[in-house]
């Protein structure tokens, strides 16, 4: 309905003069976003990533030497301990291999001492071990964290074999427990999938992309001293600086004392690694953060990568495959096993995996990783269900900024009010003039002294209305103002 200048609608209340008004409020605050999308895009902080100046290979690592066997045997024994073996098997693929983690529990009342442990495939006899050297009080267990193990050329279901050689105590002197034959104890045979190589994909990499680099090194605090305390406490038995055998030790650390718990109501929540070691729970990427802290505090260099469903951390260990072949050496040494390991080369130098929750140690799979192809005498690996991958260097140099000075929030800004104000001005352009009340006598403009037919609502001037003695249009009588009040 028209009334006067004046646009009503259901709750609405404007004019034309009122649309250009806000029309230009909104060009105002368009030009005020895009000053300050300029400034903060200006002023916007430079990613900076590694450098080959900040990254150092790590130094040497000895393992110390095992404890050595008890000093006299008094003899041999076939008495069977009470002794039992828990096995988890790592994926295993054909003509590559995978690894077996193992934990021996002494049952019996008697102590034991845990020299040597085996796999075996039994209809091949092709066998793995591991020296160990390890007592085992009763009611107590030890754990071999990794055992290297090859694999048939064809992927089927084969039968594996667990073994162990061992002391026990009796009647105060050690005697050597004899199995079948020999001087190895064997378990329950048991079968296990070989799988077949499940082909290769070509992996992109992109590096540092800022949304990314700026929430990681937001979230990881170097200063943190949880992080500390957790990180001396893993390395704890190790004196010197950085090597591959307290990268080992800290993997082995949050292997052992952390639990995998996924984020409750679908949400994914990103924690800070004091937060992480508060609860002693986490998921994929709180653990690679947690890694790449305490690498840190241990002296090392760490990245995060993140596949489309993961994320995991890799150490760097050198620039020259002579780096790479002592940061293996290492490993193996730390494990006691000729383990395989996994790791990534680029423009900087090699990065050796560290992901908990894909592998039973350091430099094994992350999760979704896998075998592709044996070429110029290595093993190159593959993320099937990946197509690129993000690696964010772990700098620990916070570049996040206010939301104030969000590149991003000024963007959203200039086009809502760009919107607005375009929207604004179209409006009151071609918004069609208010209708004009017009006298039904002279058809002259009314500005003042209206007259309306209360029968009809046919305007008039006041002094054409009562020049007339009925309406022009109902024909009903021109009702005439009352005559003022007698003094």
């Amino acid at each position: 309905m028209h009334s006067g200048n004046t646009i009503i609608c259901p709750g609405i209340f404007l004019s034309p003069m009122s649309r250009t008004l806000m029309a230009g409020i909104f060009t105002a605050l368009l030009v005020m976003s895009t000053l300050m999308g300029a400034y903060s895009m200006l002023t916007t902080p430079a990613l900076e990533g590694f450098s080959g100046t900040d990254l150092a290979s790590p130094g040497a690592y000895s393992p110390e030497a095992l404890p050595p066997l008890p000093a006299s045997v008094a003899g041999n024994t076939t008495a069977r301990p009470d002794v039992s073996v828990m096995i988890y098997l790592g994926e295993i693929y054909a003509g590559y291999g995978g690894s077996v983690r193992l934990e021996i529990s002494n049952n019996d009342s008697r102590p034991m001492f845990l020299e040597e442990a085996a796999f075996t495939w039994t209809s091949i006899s092709d066998a793995y071990s591991v020296r160990v050297n390890a007592a085992i009080q009763p009611a107590n267990s030890h754990v071999i964290k990794a055992l290297a193990i090859g694999a048939p050329e064809s992927p089927s279901i084969w039968e594996y074999q667990i073994s162990i050689r061992m002391l026990q105590y009796r009647n105060d002197r050690w005697y050597r427990v004899q199995g079948q034959g020999d001087d190895w104890l064997r378990f329950s045979a048991h079968n296990v999938e070989v799988h077949e190589l499940p082909g290769s994909v070509a992996n992109d990499f992109t590096f540092n992309p800022r949304q990314y680099f700026t929430k990681i090194n937001r979230i990881v605090d170097f200063g943190s001293p949880e992080v500390a305390d957790a990180t001396n406490d893993a390395t704890a038995s190790m004196s010197g600086g950085f090597n591959m055998g307290k990268a080992c030790a800290i993997f082995d650390w949050l292997d052992t004392n952390l639990d995998y718990t996924e984020d409750t109501g679908g949400g994914d929540v990103w924690y800070a690694p004091d937060e992480t070691l508060g609860s002693m729970t986490g998921d994929c990427e709180d653990y690679a953060m947690l890694l790449a802290a305490m690498v840190h505090h241990a002296g090392g260099n760490s990245r995060i990568y993140l596949t489309v469903d993961h994320a995991f951390a890799a150490v760097y260990v050198g620039n020259t495959l002579s780096d790479l072949a002592n940061a293996t050496a290492g490993i193996r040494s730390y494990y006691r096993t000729d383990l395989a390991i996994v790791s990534f080369s680029d423009p900087l130098g090699h990065w050796v995996v560290a992901d908990p929750l894909g592998s039973f140690h350091m430099g094994g799979f992350a999760v979704g990783q896998s075998p592709a192809e044996f070429y110029n005498g290595a093993w190159n690996t593959s993320f099937i269900e990946t197509e690129t991958l993000y690696a964010i260097d772990v700098t620990g140099v916070d570049i996040s900024r206010p939301l104030w000075l969000d590149v991003n929030v000024w963007m959203g800004m200039m086009l809502i009010t760009g919107f607005l104000a375009f929207g604004s001005l179209f409006t009151a352009q071609t918004q069609a003039p208010a209708a004009k009340t017009l006298c039904h006598i002279c058809a002259g403009e009314i500005t003042q002294d209206l007259y309306v037919c209360p029968h009809c609502q046919t305007t008039y001037h006041r002094a054409c209305a009562f020049s007339k003695a009925y309406c022009m249009t109902c024909q009903k009588p021109i009702q005439y103002p009352p005559p003022p009040p007698l003094a």
